[in-house]
């Protein structure tokens, strides 16, 4: 009952600006009634408070959608980023894709042996894990693991496919860790919003991935949440990914 009501509200927050439209219209409606039949005091607080509230909304979705940056800097330094990698490498944890969030419910979970990958015109193989836990509608954190024939065609994979996002972002400050042979990059936060789509719903969409070279393995850890903030950052800060108690927070818009 309590995820039917959860999935109702959500699907409104999906057509906020039509719903602002009509609020506005009401509270419109009522001003017009106070001011040639009703003349109460409460029914004129009433229609401002109509007005303004759908106001407030339009204002936001607007700003969200055109005006808010699309990358963002990201919430990490080197040093945490270099925790994270031994943290992750250590004792091949990575490698251990079963234990990744065990405590929440995946919603997909999917081998492939022999994936095919275009590279310099070359055919690359590799054998992949995909798994994704959804933790509230539209949020989702996914784990990827990739294993090359050998560490030199890892490493070409990663240059030219992670990387230049890396190199591309705004402010390079932080976004890259390096110890001998293994990189752990992060490119900028990126953010999407939409507003008065009513055809593909409206959202505010935030996007952080963290990928780790380690060998011939590529190591992608990625978040795509309605949240301002994403809880990859205190994944990685305080070494959760891994931690078969932990429980991923739900319905908080941070």
């Amino acid at each position: 009952m309590l995820s039917n009501l959860i999935y109702f509200l959500e699907s409104l927050h999906c057509v906020r600006s039509l719903i602002s439209i009509i609020v506005f219209a009401v509270g419109i409606v009522l001003i017009l009634i106070w001011k040639f039949k009703i003349k109460k005091t409460s029914l004129l607080v009433c229609s401002v408070i109509l007005m303004i509230i759908p106001c407030i909304v339009i204002v936001h979705g607007c700003y969200s959608a055109y005006l808010r940056p699309a990358h963002m800097e990201v919430e990490l330094t080197q040093q945490e980023l270099a925790d994270f990698s031994e943290y992750l490498l250590e004792d091949d944890r990575f490698l251990d894709t079963k234990s990744f969030l065990r405590n929440n419910e995946k919603w997909f979970y999917q081998e492939e042996k022999g994936k095919e990958e275009q590279i310099d015109g070359k055919t690359l193989y590799s054998d992949d894990i995909q798994q994704g836990v959804l933790y509230q509608p539209n949020s989702s954190i996914y784990y990827y693991l990739s294993e090359y024939e050998d560490a030199e065609t890892a490493e070409k994979v990663f240059m030219q496919s992670f990387l230049p996002d890396v190199n591309n972002a705004i402010s390079m400050e932080n976004k890259v860790y390096i110890v001998d042979a293994d990189y752990t990059a992060c490119a900028s936060q990126e953010f999407d919003g939409t507003f008065f789509d009513w055809h593909q719903g409206e959202h505010n969409f935030t996007t952080l991935t963290v990928a780790i070279l380690h060998e011939n393995y590529i190591i992608w850890i990625s978040e795509g949440t309605e949240r301002n903030t994403p809880q990859l950052y205190s994944l990685i800060k305080e070494e959760k990914l891994f931690d078969s108690d932990y429980k991923l927070k739900t319905w908080v818009k941070a």
